[in-house]
């Protein structure tokens, strides 16, 4: 049969299915009842098959019954076959790959952070100096936005049996590869906790974004729309840490949620004077804690902190004194997004 021929039935056919069977709008009428012909085009185009003799009985059963063609549809496109057919493939599994010298499985990369992590094997490698010499043997350590235990593991490793290292992570992919890292090699002394660290208790959206991975409060589109975002519980570190707990180190690299999680940990802070290991993202922390920059630091000054260290990650670390502007030009002096620093009290 020639292509025009073809052509020519196709037309025959559209226009005596458009009489019998569909509405004005070329649409199948949902009432119009299915036929054994249709039973076949199903099994032929939907599960690429002939009938078999133990499933065709059903859908004839169904026939007599008087079923429509969206539901005869429906019976097929909702069956375990065709599901298992093109249903997409389940996403895999956390990869397990040496992290600065560690084994560690980690989930699908969500940044570009996350994606450079897994090219080079590295996790902020310029910070491993000041890490090695802050921690110490039954030191208590909060690791803000832990991710899949980077930072977390070593220094449960660096603190010992005496020490405890507390991991807050809401990624429930993130959180799913902390907790097996934590298994596999400091089971005793983490602490994996499923919250946000904000300023008040409460809900918060997850984004993800090239440069980013952060933060920001529901909002109603976050409830209602079929993008699925991501909603999350966060909690004041104020309201995690027992009274009676004195913290040494706080790690915290939240993209610009800086600021409102140690906002809700200002009695911590005021109390322990811990060592503080955090990052200065200027534009982020405008876009997503809503304050100007230099207030992120000056704060930390008026909390007491007043010895900063910058630690780029292209040159060696800058003493910055308690002088705070110096560091607050460092990103447009190193042309970088964020720049790592190292804060503590006298």
């Amino acid at each position: 049969m020639s292509l025009s021929e073809d052509e020519d039935r196709m037309l025959r056919l559209t226009k005596m299915w458009r009489e019998t069977v569909a509405d004005d709008a070329g649409e199948i009428n949902p009432a119009t009842l299915a036929t054994l012909a249709d039973v076949w085009n199903c099994y032929r185009l939907l599960l690429n098959r002939v009938p078999d003799p133990i499933g065709t009985p059903h859908h004839l059963d169904a026939l007599r019954d008087g079923i429509s063609i969206h539901q005869l549809v429906e019976r097929f496109v909702l069956g375990h076959e065709f599901l298992a057919l093109y249903s997409p493939p389940a996403p895999p599994g956390p990869l397990l790959m040496a992290i600065n010298g560690i084994e560690l499985h980690l989930p699908a990369p969500r940044t570009i952070a996350d994606a450079t992590m897994r090219a080079t094997g590295y996790y902020k490698p310029h910070l491993t100096g000041v890490v090695s010499s802050i921690l110490q043997p039954a030191m208590y350590v909060l690791d803000v936005g832990a991710g899949a235990g980077q930072f977390a593991v070593r220094a449960a490793r660096k603190v010992g049996p005496a020490g405890r290292v507390v991991a807050l992570e809401p990624h429930p992919g993130s959180l799913r590869s902390l907790l097996a890292n934590i298994l596999t090699h400091t089971p005793n002394n983490v602490d994996a906790l499923p919250f946000g660290a904000a300023d008040g208790d409460g809900f918060l959206t997850l984004i993800d974004e090239d440069s980013a991975s952060t933060s920001r409060d529901v909002v109603h589109s976050d409830l209602t729309s079929g993008d699925n975002s991501m909603v999350v519980y966060a909690r004041t570190i104020d309201s995690l840490i027992p009274i009676d707990k004195r913290v040494d180190v706080i790690k915290i690299d939240l993209d610009g949620f800086d600021h409102r999680a140690l906002h809700g940990a200002s009695k911590t802070l005021s109390r322990c004077r811990p060592h503080l290991l955090a990052a200065y993202a200027p534009k982020l922390l405008t876009k997503h804690s809503n304050i100007a920059p230099s207030d992120y630091l000056l704060g930390l000054r008026q909390l007491g902190y007043s010895s900063f260290v910058a630690i780029p990650d292209s040159e060696p670390p800058i003493d910055c004194g308690q002088d705070i502007t110096a560091l607050a030009c460092l990103p447009d002096k190193l042309k970088s997004e964020k720049v790592d620093f190292y804060a503590w009290t006298e």
